[in-house]
């Protein structure tokens, strides 16, 4: 058995077992500067999708003040139209009501799966 058949079954079987639904969405109009219109967004897809770690903050300055930002990755099943890490940008997830944006995508084996990096939000 090849890596990539190994990754392949171990991928469906965590999905299987601890996967749930996010739905990935594309910005297709940013909102106006003036006049206050909202972007637009357009789905993607919904897939199935597994946490890959737990959240991760990390402390920093912002303008000059301590904000802390909290990353996460998660796991989907391999798309070509999400292949190439520069596909992320404009991209969000939608996870239990709550948006998450892309922040890159890395590729898992040969077409197996994507590995999204997720900015789960920020305080300051």
């Amino acid at each position: 058995m090849t890596i990539n058949e190994r990754l392949s079954a171990m991928l469906v079987t965590t999905v299987a077992k601890h996967g749930f639904d996010a739905t990935i969405e594309r910005l297709t109009a940013s909102g106006g500067d003036l006049d206050s219109t909202p972007p637009a967004w357009a789905t993607v897809a919904t897939v199935k999708a597994v946490w890959d770690n737990p959240r991760r903050l990390y402390k920093g300055v912002n303008d000059g003040a301590p904000s802390s930002m909290v990353q996460r990755h998660m796991t989907i099943a391999y798309r070509a139209d999400l292949k190439d890490p520069s596909s992320g940008v404009g991209l969000r997830v939608l996870v239990d009501g709550v948006y998450c944006n892309v922040i890159s995508i890395g590729q898992i084996g040969e077409h197996v799966g994507l590995r999204l990096l997720l900015d789960m939000g920020t305080e300051a």
